[in-house]
C-alpha cells in the first residue's frame, strides 16, 4: 500500500515526505553522552623524586603575574582523562592549571600564575596533582634596581660565614636553620641569592643592599635525606663562594621521660658563660620531707662546688623544691625562701602555657618583692643540635621570671628570657638565657649522659 501511494505521489511530494519523516526520526532520538573519566597519574619519578620542573618569567614584588608567568611541569600519565593540578598560595600568588589527558606516557603541562606576588623572597609552592606532591622554590625580586656586588670570600670559601641550627636527617629545615655570609655592593640596590640544592634542601635569601660590606642570612627550605658533609655554592652575577653544613644522624632513645629522674643517671654540660667551665649533674638517692619522697640530684662544677636537689614526679607535672630563687640570675632572696617550682610538664602541646606559684621574699635591702614564673612550651617536637649531638622530640620551653613590689601590682618582666631544651628520654640538652635585648646571661650545652 505504501508503494502505491509513493507512485501516485509526484517527486517533490516524495522528497518533502522524506525530509519530514526523517527529522521526525532525529527529534525522538536521545542525546548521545559519553562521560569523560578523570585522569590517572603523578608527578614523581619511579624513586618518588619530583620529575623536572621549569620556572618560567619574571616574579616582581608588586606585579601582577601576567601570560609569561608560569611554571612548566612533567607528569606521567597512566590514564587519560580530565586533570586539575594545582599549587598552595604563597606570596600572593599561585598556579593551576585544567584540561584532558588525551594519551598516557611524560607529559609536560602550564600551570598558569595568578595573583601579585607581594615581598621579595623565595616563595616555596606545593604542587598537587591526586595523590603526589611537588614542591618548587619561586624567587620575587624587588622593583627596586638590582645592586651590583661581590661575595666576600669568593671564588673560594664564603668569607666570613656562620652556619646556625641543626641539621638533623630526614628533619625539616625550620627559623633557625640560617646561614650568614657577607658581600660587598659597588652599587646599592635589591639582591636575590640562592643555593645549588643538596641532599634535599637549599639556602636562599633577597633584599636591598647599601653601598659597602653587607651581612646578609640565607633562609633554609628542604629536608636533609642523608647524614655527611654538604658543601654549597652561592651564585651572585659573576661571583661565587662555597661553605659546609654537617648533617647528624638523630640520637637514638629508648626512654619516654623528658626529665629522668633513674638513680645514677648524669648528665655533663659545657658552662660557655664560665670558659672551661664543666657542670655535672647526677641522680644520687631519695629523701622524704614530710612523707613527700623525692629523687636527690648532685649538681657539681670544677670548682669542687656541690648543690644538691629534690625534684619528683607528680601526674604530668615536674616539681623541683629548694630555693625559689633558683630559676633568676635578677634576685635573690635574703633568707632563702624554700618551695616548690612546677618547671615541666608532660605531655606538652604547642602554646601551652602555665604559671608557678606566687613566691614571697625580701631582698638584701629588705624590700619585699613577689615572684613567679611564667612558662610557655613555644613547641612541642622540636629538634636541635648540641654540639655533635642531635636530638628529635624536644620540648622547647620559654621561661620568664615575674615580679612586683606588692600584692596589688601587676607583674613586670624581670628582662630575662631563657629557653630550655627538654629531649625525650634524656632530659634537659641546651639552655640559653638573655636579658631582653640578647645579652647572654646562662648558656649550658650538654656534652655527655647517661640515662639508665
Amino acid at each position: 500500500m505504501f508503494f502505491v501511494l509513493l507512485k501516485m505521489l509526484g517527486r517533490s511530494q516524495i522528497v518533502f515526505i522524506f525530509f519530514i519523516v526523517a527529522s521526525l526520526f532525529l527529534c525522538c532520538q536521545r542525546e548521545l553522552y559519553f562521560p569523560v573519566l578523570p585522569s590517572k597519574g603523578t608527578l614523581l619519578n619511579s624513586s618518588g623524586n619530583c620529575l623536572p620542573k621549569i620556572i618560567m618569567g619574571s616574579f616582581v614584588a608588586g606585579k601582577n603575574t601576567n601570560d609569561s608567568n608560569f611554571i612548566q611541569v612533567s607528569v606521567h600519565v597512566t590514564q587519560g582523562g580530565n586533570f586539575a593540578i594545582a599549587s598552595d598560595t604563597a606570596n600572593g600568588f599561585s598556579f593551576s592549571s585544567t584540561g584532558n589527558f588525551a594519551d598516557t606516557g611524560l607529559v609536560s603541562i602550564k600551570l598558569a600564575a595568578s595573583g601579585t606576588p607581594a615581598a621579595a623572597d623565595t616563595s616555596a609552592f606545593t604542587i598537587h596533582y591526586k595523590t603526589s606532591d611537588c614542591t618548587i622554590n619561586v624567587p620575587v625580586t624587588s622593583a627596586t634596581p638590582q645592586a651590583i656586588y661581590t661575595l666576600l670570600g669568593a671564588p673560594d670559601t664564603c668569607t666570613p660565614v656562620t652556619v646556625a641550627g641543626g641539621y638533623i636527617k630526614d628533619v625539616s629545615l625550620g627559623a633557625d636553620d640560617i646561614v650568614t655570609i657577607s658581600l660587598q655592593a659597588t652599587t646599592p640596590g635589591s639582591y636575590n641569592i640562592s643555593t645549588n640544592e643538596i641532599n634535599g634542601y637549599k639556602f636562599f635569601g633577597s633584599g636591598t643592599v647599601v653601598a659597602g660590606i653587607q651581612t646578609i642570612k640565607l633562609k633554609s627550605i628542604g629536608t636533609p635525606v642523608a647524614k655527611g658533609t654538604d658543601h654549597f655554592t652561592v651564585t651572585a652575577g659573576r661571583s661565587s663562594c662555597t661553605f659546609a653544613v654537617m648533617v647528624y644522624d638523630p640520637v637514638i632513645v629508648t626512654g619516654t621521660d623528658y626529665f629522668p629522674l633513674s638513680l645514677n643517671s648524669y648528665w655533663t654540660y659545657e658552662d660557655v658563660m664560665n670558659a672551661g667551665d664543666t657542670i655535672k649533674r647526677i641522680i644520687t638517692g631519695d629523701s622524704a620531707i614530710s612523707s613527700t619522697q623525692y629523687r636527690v640530684m648532685h649538681e657539681y662544677d670544677r670548682y669542687g662546688g656541690d648543690t644538691a636537689f629534690l625534684f619528683r614526679k607528680q601526674g604530668t607535672d615536674y616539681i623541683q623544691k629548694g630555693s625559689v630563687d633558683i630559676l633568676t640570675v635578677a634576685l635573690a632572696y635574703v633568707p632563702h625562701v624554700i618551695g616548690q617550682i612546677n618547671f615541666l610538664k608532660q605531655p606538652l602541646t604547642d602554646g601551652e602555657i602555665w604559671v608557678s606559684e606566687e613566691y614571697l621574699g625580701n631582698l638584701f635591702s629588705g624590700q619585699p618583692v613577689y615572684l613567679q614564673y611564667y612558662f610557655n612550651c613555644v613547641k612541642s617536637n622540636d629538634a636541635i643540635t648540641v654540639g655533635t649531638h642531635s636530638f628529635i622530640n624536644v620540648y622547647h620551653v620559654i621561661l620568664l621570671p615575674q615580679i612586683k613590689s606588692s600584692a596589688s601590682n601587676p607583674y613586670n618582666s624581670t628582662n630575662e628570657v631563657f629557653h630550655l631544651y627538654y629531649a625525650k628520654g634524656i632530659g634537659l640538652v641546651y639552655v640559653k638565657g638573655t636579658d631582653n635585648v640578647g645579652f647572654p646571661k646562662k648558656e649550658w650545652r650538654l656534652r655527655n649522659w647517661l640515662v639508665n
